[in-house]
Parts: structure tokens; C-alpha cells; sequence
């Protein structure tokens, strides 16, 4: 009786938050709550307790029922929900589903967990640019993220204290001693789960809008501090990356300046554990084992691979530790072993293109350049996460992970760079736009003469960027 009362009341909250604040914030707080708080299985179909980037068979999550509903409210809006970018893979996953794996309830999971990260990237997508137009809708977005990453220090620090909430496996909790795992299942889960939170964060960290730059600032200092207490290394490696990384690229003087003090300064204390676990496990256990077992099965179904969610099922027949539910640690080999070379390269072709677009939209002034100055610093930390974790596929941290990226495109696809030079931008005074709240300018590219871009809104947009 106690998941239906928890869900009904997260109806009720919902209704009641989306007739006070409408439904773009109301949908927003879901997300957050959703992915970055409680990513809960709702249905148990099927028995079989199965490692993999999904359950042993299509399964019902909070995050799936909140990114299908939004999803259907942006259909009845007359707006898109998967990017053009994204067609190919799901052409070829369909394909692969129908012709190539034999298709079964694991196969199936998998599948409907990429479709989940591509309906999320779309989602993600629509907020970036609502957040550029309406100055109101990213300070609101902002106070979100930090009431998150707040929630979580808060669930740590308690853990911290012997308070018996979201505990662990018994087993994980042998293993992860004193790390804290948060409200996710696993304390690398939290760990990637904050990261990705902090990166959404940055280009409010250096905004125009005064109230947006503190409590962006706060957000990923509380995600640092949550991270940290995580114990995960490659993500505290790849937050202090990302952080000094934005703070060389970026812009907005003292903001950025400020991001790499506090996330040190957080930091400080925890360079002893840190270090501690480096040493006592420099070579990451048994990763190069499971190199060379993803390495056998790559060099037999290279080009078909063995079925999305489908290594530990299959390539647990050549390694003993893998069929205990142990996949290889690397999201990029996990996701070319399952899906074949081609469609592989298409999951993640989509998020190269962006880096290069946002490479050249990084100039832009005001909030697109910021968004694109945080996908650029955000892309070396999250390449280090994936490439020694399989986790980046797993769960509620795809599509997390393709939500952040698409709020970060489309907060950067006021101005396309491939279509537009920034020479030709920057010869073209940039007319200032008033922050509504403070008063103070904040700079927007405006549209040239011919340029293959359309006026909407409060703000500018190629006509096919995605």
C-alpha cells in the first residue's frame, strides 16, 4: 500500500504545483525530482534480478512516467520531442530489433531505455531555450537544480550520522564502506547523477541575471560537496575538470572566477581520501579483465553486435565474473558491444556534432556562449566517467545525461555556428536585451540580413539546428 499512496500524493503534489506555477515549472520540478532524486522502479514484472543499462524486461520508473508525460504535453503543444539527430539510431535500433537480435523482454528494456534518453535529450532541448527566452523561467530552473543538490547533502550527511535512510544492499554496503550513496541505489550513481546536475548549472553560474548567478554558483558547490561525500573518483576528477575548464573559457569576470574557489575550497578537506583510494586501488580493480572479455565477444559480433541490454546475458558465457552481473567498465565498449558498430556510432555521433557546434558557440556572448562554453568544459570529465564506468548507460543516468545535453544545445541554438560566421556576428552590434528583474543588459547575437535563422519568441533560433 505504501508505493500507491507515495505516487498518489506525488500526483496531487504535481496537480496542485501545476495550477499554482503552470505547467513548464511544474513539469520542471518533476524532471529534477525525478532523475536527480528518486529515479524509483515502480513495476516489478519481471523476477529475474538482471545487470544491465535496464531490468530484465520493460519496467515502469518515476522517471519513465515523468519524461512519457511531459513528453506527450510537448505533442499536444505542437512541439518536437525527438531531435532529427536522433532519427538514425532509432531507425537502426529498429531495424536491429527486427531483423538482426532475436528480440526478447532484456532486449526490449534496452531499447525502450535509449528511446527514454532520446525523448529526454528532446525535453531537454525545449527547457534550454524556453530558459534563453524567459529570464524568469532560468532563475526558477536554477532554485530547482540547488533545492536537489541541497536534498542530497542533507540525505548524506544524515547517512553520515547513522540514519537509516536509502540504504544500501547489504552487500554494495560491505564494499562501499563510509562513501554515501544518497537517495540513488549505489554511491556512483549519486556521483554522476550531481555531475550532470553541476553541468546544467554552470551557464547560470556566469548569467547576466544576479539571481540566477548565486544560486548557480550554489549548485554546484552543494553537487561538489555530494559528490565528494560519494567517494567516486573519476567523478570528483571530472567536476574539478569541468569547473576549471569553464572558468578558463567562459565569461563574466567574477563568476567564473569564484566556481574553481568553492568547488576547492569543498574539496579540501576530502584530498585525503581521495588520494587514499587512488593508492589502494591505482589499477581500478578488475577492469583490464573485463577489457579483455568485451574485447573477445567485440572480435565475434563486431558489426551486429550482441542486442542492447543484452552483454551480461551473452557475454557472461565466456567470463564466470561477467555472468555474475558484472558488465565491462567503459560505456563506450559496453554500447559497442551490444549494439554493433553502426548503430553505436550513431548513439553517439549526435553528442560529437554538438561538441563541435558548441566549440564555435562558446564567443557568443551572454547565455548561449555560456551554455556552449559548458558543454565544451563538461565534454573531458564526462568522456572519463564513461570510459571507466559502465554505469553512464544504466538507469536514470542516461537520460539525465542526454537531458543535460539537450538543455545545453538548446540554450546555445539561438545562433547556429555552421551557418553563421562569428566574425560576421561580431561585426553586427549586438543589441542589448533588459534583464526584466534587475534592469541589467544581457547580450543576445541578434539575426543578420539573410542569415538562415528565424525570430522566436524572446530570443533567435536556427530553423534546423537540431
Amino acid at each position: 500500500m505504501t508505493a500507491p499512496l507515495l505516487l498518489g500524493g506525488a500526483v496531487g503534489a504535481y496537480l496542485l504545483l501545476a495550477l499554482i506555477l503552470g505547467m513548464w515549472r511544474a513539469n520542471f520540478i518533476a524532471l529534477v525530482v525525478a532523475l536527480t532524486l528518486f529515479p524509483a522502479q515502480l513495476t516489478h514484472f519481471s523476477k529475474l534480478s538482471y545487470t544491465g543499462m535496464a531490468p530484465a524486461a520493460p519496467e515502469l520508473s518515476t522517471y519513465a512516467l515523468v519524461l512519457s508525460l511531459i513528453a506527450v504535453h510537448l505533442v499536444i503543444s505542437a512541439r518536437r520531442v525527438v531531435l532529427r539527430v536522433w532519427w538514425p539510431v532509432l531507425i537502426a535500433l529498429f531495424i536491429g530489433m527486427m531483423f538482426v537480435w532475436h528480440s526478447d523482454p532484456i532486449m526490449l528494456a534496452g531499447a525502450a531505455q535509449i528511446a527514454l534518453a532520446v525523448v529526454a535529450c528532446g525535453i531537454g532541448w525545449q527547457y534550454g531555450r524556453e530558459i534563453i527566452r524567459d529570464p524568469a523561467l532560468q532563475v526558477f530552473a536554477v532554485r530547482v537544480m540547488l533545492a536537489a543538490a541541497v536534498s542530497q547533502v542533507l540525505v548524506c550527511v544524515a547517512q553520515l550520522s547513522g540514519v537509516p535512510l536509502f540504504e544500501m544492499d547489504p552487500q554494495t554496503a560491505a564494499l562501499m564502506g563510509e562513501r554515501t550513496n544518497g537517495t540513488f541505489n549505489h554511491p556512483n550513481n549519486l556521483g554522476k547523477a550531481m555531475l550532470l546536475l553541476s553541468i546544467a548549472a554552470l551557464p547560470m553560474a556566469v548569467s547576466g541575471h544576479h539571481r540566477a548567478r548565486k544560486p548557480g554558483i550554489a549548485t554546484v558547490g552543494f553537487a561538489a560537496l555530494a559528490i565528494l561525500l560519494s567517494g567516486g573518483r573519476a567523478n570528483v576528477l571530472a567536476l574539478v575538470m569541468t569547473v576549471l575548464i569553464f572558468a578558463l573559457l567562459a565569461r563574466g569576470g567574477s563568476p567564473r572566477i569564484a566556481l574553481p574557489l568553492v568547488v576547492l575550497a569543498i574539496g579540501g578537506p576530502f584530498v585525503g581520501a581521495i588520494l587514499a583510494r587512488f593508492d589502494g586501488d591505482p589499477g581500478g580493480g578488475s577492469r583490464s579483465h573485463f577489457m579483455d572479455v568485451a574485447l573477445q565477444q567485440l572480435s565475434i559480433t563486431f558489426l551486429p553486435g550482441v542486442g542492447p541490454n543484452s552483454y551480461v546475458n551473452v557475454v557472461g558465457r565466456l567470463d564466470p565474473l561477467t555472468a555474475g552481473g558484472l558488465p565491462v567498465h567503459n560505456s563506450f565498449m559496453l554500447a559497442l558491444v551490444e549494439l554493433g558498430l553502426v548503430t553505436a556510432v550513431l548513439l553517439f555521433a549526435p553528442m560529437i556534432w554538438w561538441l563541435v557546434s558548441a566549440w564555435r558557440c562558446r564567443r557568443l556572448s551572454g547565455l548561449p556562449g555560456a551554455f556552449g562554453t559548458a558543454y565544451v568544459a563538461a565534454a573531458p570529465g564526462i568522456i572519463m566517467v564513461a570510459a571507466t564506468g559502465w554505469g553512464m548507460l544504466a538507469g536514470s543516468i542516461l537520460p539525465l545525461w542526454t537531458f543535460v545535453l539537450g538543455l545545453l544545445v538548446g540554450g546555445m541554438s539561438l545562433e547556429d555556428p555552421s551557418r553563421t560566421s562569428l566574425a560576421a556576428a561580431r561585426s553586427v552590434p549586438n543589441p542589448e536585451v533588459a534583464d526584466v528583474s534587475t534592469g541589467s543588459p544581457w547580450r543576445v547575437p541578434p539575426p543578420r540580413p539573410h542569415s538562415p535563422v528565424v525570430a522566436s519568441g524572446g530570443g533567435v533560433s536556427p530553423a534546423n539546428y537540431d
